[in-house]
C-alpha cells in the first residue's frame, strides 16, 4: 500500500474507521490519474477531499495536481459570477448599490473645458453626451451634482 501512518490521507481515515475503504480508494484514483497526460477531472467532492489530504504529502500525480488548480480558478470564477461570499478564497461580493459610472470623470473634464473655451453649457452637454453615448442630461445632472459637491467641499474648507 502506498500509504503509511504519516501521510494525512491515512490519519483521517483511521479516524473515521475507514482504512479499508478510502485507502484501497484512493490508491485507485492516484493510478488512474498517473495515466492521464490532461488534468484530472474530478467525479465527486469526496474525490476533491481524498485528493488534497494527499496533496498535502505531496502524492498527488501531475495530472491531478493540474485538475486541483483549474479546480480552485473554476471555483473562484464561479462564486464571484455568483457574487457569493467565500473568505478561504478571499472573495466577497461586490458592494451593494449604483455603481459607479467609470466614463464620468472624463466626461466632466471635458465638459469643464468646452465651458472655459466659451461654448455654452448645453452645447457643452450635447457635445460630451455624444461622445459617451449618453443622454445630455445624464451630463448636466452629473455635471451639476459635481459642482455642488465641490462648493460644499469648499465652503466647509472655508469655515
Amino acid at each position: 500500500m502506498m500509504f503509511e501512518s504519516h501521510h494525512e490521507i491515512f490519519k483521517v481515515a483511521a479516524y473515521f474507521e475507514e482504512i479499508d475503504d478510502w485507502l484501497p480508494y484512493a490508491e485507485d484514483k492516484v493510478n488512474q490519474w498517473m495515466t492521464l497526460n490532461d488534468p484530472a477531472k474530478f467525479n465527486s467532492t469526496f474525490e476533491i477531499q481524498l485528493a488534497c489530504l494527499m496533496l498535502k504529502d505531496n502524492l498527488l500525480p501531475q495530472s491531478a495536481i493540474d485538475g486541483m488548480a483549474l479546480l480552485v480558478m473554476e471555483s473562484i470564477h464561479e462564486a464571484k459570477e455568483k457574487k457569493l461570499r467565500i473568505d478561504a478564497l478571499k472573495i466577497q461580493p461586490p458592494k451593494p448599490g449604483r455603481k459607479a459610472a467609470e466614463y464620468i470623470s472624463t466626461a466632466l473634464y471635458e465638459v469643464h473645458d468646452l465651458i472655459k473655451t466659451g461654448i455654452s453649457k448645453s452645447v457643452a452637454y450635447a457635445e460630451v453626451a455624444e461622445k459617451f453615448h449618453k443622454a445630455p442630461d445624464t451630463i448636466r445632472r452629473e455635471y451639476e451634482r459635481r459642482m455642488r459637491h465641490r462648493q460644499t467641499r469648499a465652503d466647509d474648507r472655508g469655515n
